[in-house]
């Protein structure tokens, strides 16, 4: 949930790996996803790459958080879940 929170005010991700995160968090164009969730050198490597060391970097994912941020609850509501919910003509 914190993820959604922080795309909706536009603010690009860092995330542990897991199954579905690729769901929410596309790689290298909204946040990076960790590959080594126990490895927190990774993590401050990641930061600092798009901090100092590649900012177009940081611009791209911050560009697509702040996409990210246009989506509202209702507009995934009618794409994905409300076709499964609605009556179907039988």
């Amino acid at each position: 949930m914190k993820i959604v929170d922080l795309f909706g005010a536009g603010t690009p991700v860092i995330s542990l790996g897991f199954d579905s995160i690729d769901e929410l968090v596309k790689q290298g164009e909204n946040g990076l996803i960790m590959k080594d969730n126990k490895n927190a050198q990774e993590m401050a490597d990641k930061i600092y790459d798009v901090l100092f060391d590649d900012r177009s970097k940081y611009l791209k994912i911050k560009q697509g958080a702040l996409k990210e941020s246009e989506t509202r609850w209702d507009d995934e509501w009618d794409k994905k879940l409300w076709p499964e919910f609605s009556l179907k003509d039988q």
